[in-house]
């Protein structure tokens, strides 16, 4: 289980009710912070909560594009989880994709937030129902060890990340270069 989840958003994101209801009813922490409330220096503060953290959920909304200072923040905190190494694992490129938090990225279905975000291991387009819910819940309760998701690597040559996939779609944008994908054979 996860002990400890970071939730990245936008304080204006109207899905956070969502959110905030995935948390309610289990064990896990979740980390909300917001530039405005945090005491000087923010990055210290920051860094401290997401190297505690064992995930980073990173809310993809219309008003993350629309705050500079907040888009860039996510971007620090998603810096933070790819790199993120405990003090006993030294670091080693080989091992890059086992050493970073896992991260989940969310966006609402049928919205495209043009906000990439370079290291992905979880995405799901969402429209907030019960199934999810339950989905979500689940997969933070039997974390890490939970198989959920459809192994996907972006197709195109520049990019080619890999991730699971938490939605049963076929067509969507990547999270990381934020071209669109057409699974086939799903």
């Amino acid at each position: 289980m996860y002990s400890k989840v970071f939730v990245s958003h936008n304080k204006d994101d109207p899905n956070l009710d969502f959110f905030h209801r995935i948390f309610s009813g289990i064990n896990t922490k979740a980390i909300w912070m917001e530039f405005e409330n945090i005491i000087p220096p923010p990055y210290e503060s920051i860094r401290k909560e997401v190297n505690q953290s064992n995930a980073i959920f990173v809310l993809l909304s219309e008003p993350l594009l629309n705050k500079p200072h907040t888009s860039n923040w996510v971007s620090f905190e998603i810096g933070l989880a790819a790199n993120y190494r405990s003090p006993a694992v030294p670091y080693r490129p080989q091992l890059f994709k086992q050493i970073g938090l896992d991260v989940y990225v969310f966006e609402p279905f049928q919205t495209h937030v043009n906000f990439a975000v370079p290291y992905c291991t979880y995405y799901m387009l969402y429209e907030g129902n019960i199934e999810e819910l339950k989905l979500l819940k689940e997969m933070i309760q039997n974390a890490p060890s939970h198989n959920k998701g459809l192994p996907v690597k972006c197709q195109y040559k520049d990019c080619q990340v890999e991730f699971k996939l938490l939605s049963n779609i076929e067509e969507f944008y990547c999270p990381t270069c934020r071209r669109g994908i057409e699974l086939k054979n799903h």
